[in-house]
């Protein structure tokens, strides 16, 4: 008796399981309404990110108390470069784009990025205790015993991306979607750092310029769920190889700029490397219109950056430091109209 009870709740778990599932995706699927009935989406959004991760460099030194001639010693820090990219803080940016849908297993995107410029600067000044730490001291007048030292450093980040999707289960379908991406992506990040000593009321400048453009490929991945018909939660992960046209500029004037001590351009191909996660909750408004949030974080590295082409020696050697890193991470939000 036992064993014929037994069978007969297997008997319903083979059935009714099956039923159940085919019921509840055949319901899901009556609200695909993204993926099935739409062919195109377009989205824009608001970014909130901070730049970060520098190697840290001195800069200024004040050197009351010490004897500035002699090479072993060294002056109090007061400028560095991770205390000016700390005083960048938070910065706007901007992102569109546009999707086309053929299938609901394939979908093409391109997406630009633009952020407004970070900007860090510090200034200090003293009795005439101020000094660039150059290995021989003497090797710029106006760079020791200095008043006053303004500092500044600007970064300029926008890309754009071109994406194919290959969506493994449709999305919005099912409770899990699984996606990949292969694509092409493009950074152009600028930057400026100058250092203004004044000395007897005479000021010099250390000017550094910096580019560096990235092309390369990338792949990528994305995990969706959707709980419910309102609500969806989105993890996603890229990464990308570049080839990265890089150079810089670099201007350092003694006795106010009157007598030129370097005045050069360099210009090399590197290798660049990209690591990016981001996660998102989107709520679905309409048919046609999603709201979202999310949370991005990305590193960049094997760039050319402003301050790291800072030069303590005395030759003429011209050269390009190309193992810079930064991280940019910050909050997104948007609106995604699907027709």
């Amino acid at each position: 008796m036992r064993v014929l009870q037994e069978r007969n709740w297997l008997r319903k778990v083979l059935v009714i399981g099956p039923t159940a599932l085919l019921s509840i995706t055949s319901s899901m699927q009556a609200h695909d309404y993204w993926c099935l009935n739409r062919v195109v989406s377009v989205f824009g959004e608001y970014n909130y990110l901070r730049r970060s991760e520098i190697r840290n460099l001195r800069l200024v030194e004040d050197t009351q108390g010490f004897d500035p001639l002699k090479e072993e010693e060294k002056g109090s820090e007061l400028i560095d470069t991770k205390g000016l990219v700390g005083r960048m803080g938070w910065e706007s940016g901007i992102r569109g784009g546009v999707s086309f849908h053929w299938s609901d297993c394939a979908s093409l995107e391109a997406q630009y990025l633009y952020v407004y410029p970070w900007k860090g600067t510090k200034d200090v000044s003293r009795d005439g205790t101020l000094r660039f730490p150059f290995e021989d001291p003497e090797f710029a007048f106006d760079y020791i015993d200095a008043d006053h030292v303004d500092a500044s450093y600007k970064s300029r980040l926008q890309g754009g991306e071109l994406n194919y999707w290959c969506h493994i289960t449709p999305q919005r379908v099912n409770y899990f979607s699984g996606s990949w991406l292969i694509g092409f992506r493009y950074f152009n990040l600028r930057e400026h750092f100058r250092m203004a000593f004044t000395k007897r009321g005479r000021t010099s400048d250390y000017k550094i310029r910096t580019k560096n453009h990235l092309y390369g490929a990338q792949l990528g991945g994305v995990l969706e769920m959707n709980p419910t018909e309102c609500w969806t939660w989105l993890f996603q992960i890229k990464g990308a190889g570049f080839f990265n046209d890089a150079d810089n500029n670099v201007f350092l004037g003694d006795f106010g700029n009157r007598i030129v001590l370097r005045d050069y351009s360099k210009k090399k191909w590197t290798d660049s490397w990209l690591i990016e996660g981001y996660g998102e909750l989107a709520y679905h408004l309409t048919s046609f219109a999603d709201l979202y949030v999310g949370y991005s974080a990305f590193l960049l590295s094997g760039l050319v950056l402003a301050p790291e082409q800072r030069d303590l020696s005395s030759s003429d050697r011209r050269f390009l430091r190309k193992r810079g890193q930064i991280v940019i991470d910050g909050a997104r939000a948007g609106l995604t109209l699907s027709f």
